[in-house]
């Protein structure tokens, strides 16, 4: 046999019923052999199972190799409840599968060609370990626990059978407060020098470190699952039931918190007002808030550990990414990192459908360093994720300078928001939309063929929900001179009105006035918009595409918008919880459905009269 094996440590080869007592050592440290010569092909071993009374059932039991990094090592095992009665080693080598019999040899621990069998006295789950470079075998008694920061340390695991161990184990142990710094691990013994961990890089394959496997502790959020270890196979499942109510906030460093105090970003901030949404009785579910996000993380990170995604056991699932991430800063190429979010991202999406789950994506965001190059495919991202088939927020009409960096006071560092930062990208959230999606509530559609004739007494008033900072208003109108809608603010009222000539002015809290460059026409249909940025001090009027100018001023909280006090005809009223660049403003009056951060659509209709098909319960 192969000799270069070496085994440092001394670990007893403690076989039960030999008389040899179980010795408390270090555990063996493997270093392994070179791949098999080509004359040694003919001695190449094919298969290694235990057979005789002292297995599991009496069945043979298969020995597999120990392959760390996926080289062979000589060194077979197998765990199995041993039985009183005997057993011995059955090996096929060569292509002809030639079969040898190999029992106890004189020396301890030694196994020779035709020996006696060994003896087992007692029922025990065993690990059976032979190592063929040195004719050697162990067989120690094992139990199995779990380690770690979210487990209590002694919660044992059930062994079911055939290297199998399986039970439901309480996880809500400790207070860490990152997903990326919780984890457990299992340990035979309750032994660090027996952990058992996933292979780096692998979803659900397990190895010793002790064995030389390069591995890793998994990550998991507290909770209760059914933790199973297939130590035959050398693999881990988890399992529970689905959380109807759990969202999985699933992104990079910024859905993970960073730059706010203690981490609490905008998706913890979202989490809390869910909660409280559902204690004064304005949801009906109790929706809750999962963190399991990771620093750096990109589309491709994300597609790796999908894994961790699933075992959070959510329902619906927030993915929070960003370009900057991806790469498009200084990138040789742009387009290509712009196409790899991009079909990254869809294919995310369809992932998290087929699994059953209801994503939700966070448009694409600013960042210190940007340059208009940056700033341009953010923008053209953000349209094509307005469009898509998903329900989203514009986090970039919250803290955006208006050139793609953070606003002014609401910086941590290049690549993160501060607390107020988060505190605005939270603001563009719409409060009621997993209520909308609970209730199975369609993606809204435009329809620009109806009308609502409006007389001079007549108003439609909404308040937002929750707190409103930026926001944008359009409304599909036909000419007449008189208002066209007031927004309230903490700072007062912002009118917007067309005079005698058709222009159309924004008349803000302070005093001041913007008016239109173009004018309505008689007999035209005019979009008139109005967006805020409450970061920035900024209001811009549109008539159309054409911006009639910025204000730099801030209206503050928004409470109520009331449409109408002037005899006309309007149709199609959106409300967005976010201020929009000129680029969406321009898709908006081309025809697009922007649905990112929008809260009330309305069609405004004499038929059917007004409704809200956006996705919340406004």
């Amino acid at each position: 046999m192969n000799k270069k094996l070496s085994i440092r440590g001394c670990l007893m080869m403690a076989v039960l019923g030999w008389g040899i007592g179980i010795q408390a050592c270090p555990v063996e440290y493997l270093t392994f052999p070179n791949e098999p010569t080509a004359g040694q092909e003919e001695h190449h071993i094919t298969s290694i199972q235990l057979v005789g009374t002292a297995t599991e059932h009496a069945l043979p039991m298969e020995m597999k190799e120990l392959k760390p990094q996926g080289k062979p090592s000589g060194v077979y095992e197998v765990y199995m409840r041993a039985s009183a009665g005997e057993f011995h080693i059955e090996k096929k080598t060569g292509a002809g599968g030639e079969l040898t019999r190999w029992g106890k040899g004189e020396g301890k621990g030694s196994v020779v060609r035709d020996g006696v069998p060994f003896h087992i006295d007692m029922d025990q789950v065993v690990r059976v370990r032979l190592d063929t470079n040195r004719d050697s075998i162990s067989i120690v008694p094992v139990s199995l626990y779990l380690k770690g920061n979210i487990v209590k340390d002694g919660t044992q695991v059930q062994y079911m059978g055939h290297g199998v161990w399986k039970s439901r184990v309480d996880m809500n142990h400790g207070d860490v407060f990152l997903f990326s710094d919780k984890y457990f691990y299992f340990a035979f013994n309750n032994q660090d020098d027996m952990a058992v961990k996933r292979i780096r890089g692998k979803r659900t394959e397990v190895g010793m470190p002790a064995e030389g496997y390069e591995v890793e502790n998994i990550r998991i959020n507290r909770g209760t699952y059914t933790i199973t270890l297939d130590m035959n196979n050398r693999t881990w499942d988890i399992d529970a039931p689905i959380d109807d109510n759990r969202i999985s906030a699933f992104g990079s460093s910024v859905c993970n918190g960073e730059g706010a105090e203690g981490n609490r970003g905008y998706a913890y901030m979202y989490g809390q007002v869910l909660a409280e949404r559902y204690e004064k009785g304005e949801s009906n579910t109790p929706f809750t808030m999962s963190g399991i996000s990771i620093g750096g993380n990109t589309t491709k990170n994300l597609l790796h550990r999908y894994d961790e995604m699933l075992h959070d056991f959510g329902r619906y699932v927030i993915i929070g990414l960003s370009l900057g991430n991806e790469g498009i800063h200084g990138a040789e190429n742009p387009v290509d990192i712009f196409n790899q979010f991009r079909d990254n991202m869809l294919t995310l999406i369809s992932k998290c459908r087929e699994d059953g789950k209801i994503p939700v994506v966070m448009n694409n965001y600013t960042r210190g360093d940007y340059d208009d190059s940056d700033y341009s495919y953010v923008k053209r991202l953000n349209l094509l994720i307005h469009e898509w088939g998903v329900p989203s927020f514009n986090c970039l009409g919250s803290i955006d300078d208006g050139k793609g960096h953070w606003a002014d006071g609401y910086v941590a560092d290049t690549y993160h928001q501060n607390t107020e930062g988060h505190y605005e990208f939270f603001t563009c959230m719409v409060p009621s939309l997993f209520d909308a999606l609970k209730e199975g509530k369609a993606y809204p559609k435009r329809n620009t063929t109806k009308s609502l004739a409006m007389q001079e007494r007549d108003s439609l008033t909404f308040s937002p929900e929750g707190v409103c900072h930026p926001f944008t208003v359009t409304l599909r109108i036909k000419g007449g001179a008189g208002t066209v809608y007031k927004v309230l603010c903490s700072e007062g009222e912002a009118v917007v009105s067309v005079g005698e000539d058709g222009k159309v002015t924004l008349t803000t809290p302070s005093g001041s006035k913007l008016t239109s460059s173009n004018a309505l026409t008689a007999t035209g249909r005019h979009y008139v918009t109005l967006t805020s940025y409450y970061a920035q001090r900024r209001t811009l009027l549109y008539l159309d595409r054409v911006c009639a100018g910025v204000v730099s001023e801030r209206l503050g909280k928004v409470s109520q918008v009331v449409v109408g006090g002037s005899p006309r005809e309007m149709s199609e009223l959106f409300f967005w919880r976010s201020a929009m660049t000129p680029e969406e403003i321009t898709a908006v009056c081309n025809g697009k459905m922007l649905k990112s951060s929008l809260e009330i659509y309305s069609p405004l209709s004499d038929e059917d009269g007004v409704s809200n098909l956006a996705q919340s319960t406004n």
